[in-house]
C-alpha cells in the first residue's frame, strides 16, 4: 500500500505532471483502484455526466484538489494528512446527509458521491476523498485540519531537521510545509500556543525553543519577519 501512496501522493503533489507517460498513467490507475477499493472503469461510471463548469471550480491552495479528469473520472482529488484525533471529524463531514452505498462510497441525492479512504501515516492519517460535491470540498478545506506537528511525528529525529533524507525528507517538504506556509504568520503564532504546554508534558522548554526555531525558520516569510524586527531594533547600526 505504501507504494502506491506515495505514488498516487506524487501524483496529487503535481510532481510527476512533467513525466507524463503510458508506465505513469498505469501507475496512477492502480493507486487510485487500490485506496478507494474501486476499479477504474466503475469510477468512470460513477461520476460520469458532471457539468462542464465543474472542473473549473476553484479552491483554496490547502489542502487544494485536483480534477481527476486525465483518468477520466469527472470528481476532484482531496488528500490530506490530519491529525488521529481529528480523522473522526473529518468521516463525520463526509457521511453527513450522505447513505452508505460501498465501504468508501457515499452518496446523496442520487448523483453526488463522495469515496473516502482513510490510512496511517506518520504517526497521523492520510485521508484521501474522491467525489463529485463542490460543498464537501469546501467544508473540508475550511475545516482547519492539521497534520501532526513534527515534534510528535518525528520526535525521536529531534530538531536538527537541516539535512533530512528519506521519509523524513519527504514528510516536511510534502506534508508539513504544504500546510504550514498556508497558515498566515499570525495563524502560524496561534497554533504553536495552542500546543505549548501539551508539548511540555514531553519537552524541556530548551528543546521546545529549539523546536519551534528549526520550524519556523523553514518558513520565509517567518525569516524576513526576523530580519525586519532585527533593523527595526537598530541591528543594522550594530552590524556596522
Amino acid at each position: 500500500m505504501s507504494n502506491w501512496k506515495r505514488i498516487f501522493g506524487d501524483f496529487m503533489d503535481g510532481r510527476q505532471g512533467r513525466r507524463a507517460s503510458r508506465e505513469l498513467f498505469e501507475q496512477q490507475q492502480m493507486a487510485i483502484e487500490v485506496l478507494f477499493e474501486a476499479d477504474l472503469t466503475y469510477l468512470r461510471e460513477t461520476f460520469a455526466g458532471a457539468p462542464e463548469t465543474l472542473q473549473s471550480e476553484s479552491f483554496p491552495d490547502y489542502p487544494g484538489a485536483v480534477w481527476m479528469g486525465n483518468l477520466g473520472v469527472e470528481a476532484f482529488c482531496v488528500m490530506q494528512d490530519v491529525e488521529v484525533q481529528q480523522f473522526p471529524v473529518y468521516v463525520n463531514l463526509v457521511v453527513a446527509g450522505r447513505e452508505r452505498v460501498g465501504p468508501r462510497q457515499f452518496v446523496r441525492d442520487g448523483s453526488i458521491h463522495a469515496f473516502l479512504s482513510g490510512v496511517d501515516r506518520y504517526s497521523g492519517k492520510q485521508v484521501n476523498l474522491l467525489t463529485n460535491d463542490v460543498e464537501l470540498v469546501r467544508s473540508v478545506s475550511a475545516a482547519g485540519f492539521n497534520p501532526p506537528p513534527p515534534w510528535l511525528t518525528w520526535y525521536e529525529l529531534g530538531s536538527l531537521i537541516y539535512n533530512l533524507q528519506g521519509d523524513a525528507q519527504y514528510w516536511y517538504e510534502n506534508v508539513w510545509d504544504r500546510y504550514w506556509e498556508s497558515l498566515s504568520l499570525a495563524d502560524q503564532d496561534a497554533f504553536i500556543d495552542g500546543r505549548r504546554s501539551s508539548a511540555h508534558a514531553y519537552l524541556s522548554e530548551a528543546e521546545w525553543v529549539e523546536w519551534i526555531d528549526a520550524i519556523r525558520t523553514r518558513d520565509a516569510r517567518y525569516r524576513q519577519r526576523l530580519k525586519d524586527e532585527y533593523l527595526k531594533a537598530g541591528g543594522d547600526e550594530v552590524g556596522t
